[in-house]
């Protein structure tokens, strides 16, 4: 007899679009990509995870963009 059923999941995406300080977007050679900021699980990288990440980086993009 089992207690519980356990499967594991896939919790955090470690590959995904490369930016820099202020969340924008950059390509293969380092540019940034004018216009064009990421957040959240769609940015790559292993610091923060989850809705803390995708709340904070939104936040930094939002203030960067409305900046420019």
């Amino acid at each position: 007899m089992k207690a519980t059923k356990a499967t594991a999941v896939v919790h955090d995406a470690r590959a995904g679009l490369r930016i820099n300080a202020q969340c924008q977007v950059v390509d293969l050679s380092g540019e940034v990509i004018p216009g064009l900021y990421c957040g959240g699980e769609s940015a790559g990288g292993f610091s923060m995870h989850g809705l803390a990440r995708c709340i904070v980086q939104g936040l930094i993009a939002g203030r960067h963009a409305a900046a420019s």
